[in-house]
């Protein structure tokens, strides 16, 4: 994939309930830096929103465990680089998502 096709602005239609859905790479970043897995549930992306949200709240787990048990895990930083690597392919996960589920992208005038 080029450049130009994480930049660009991308609409994608479902062939069954006729909704769309527009992919805007700056957007999509700052919302799923923002909002996270609710952020990938509103664009109806719930596999990529269960997936973030799973393994966030293990990290979370993991971190407060070794926190009461005195081990040296540290889970903030693998969080925090999830929670980055999610916001970073969001134009990318997004299209992705759309393409599995079939929907067909629509021409953006």
């Amino acid at each position: 994939m080029s450049m130009g096709g994480y930049t660009s602005t991308r609409t994608f239609q479902s062939p069954f309930l006729r909704r769309t859905e527009t992919v805007n790479a700056g957007r999509a970043v700052f919302g799923a830096l923002i909002g996270g897995p609710l952020y990938y549930w509103k664009k109806q992306a719930p596999i990529e929103a269960l997936v973030l949200f799973t393994l966030e709240l293990m990290l979370f787990v993991v971190s407060n465990r070794a926190i009461v048990s005195g081990g040296a895990i540290d889970g903030a930083t693998p969080s925090l680089v999830l929670w980055l690597g999610a916001a970073l392919l969001a134009p990318v996960l997004l299209p992705m998502c759309y393409r599995r589920k079939g929907w067909i992208e629509i021409a953006t005038i």
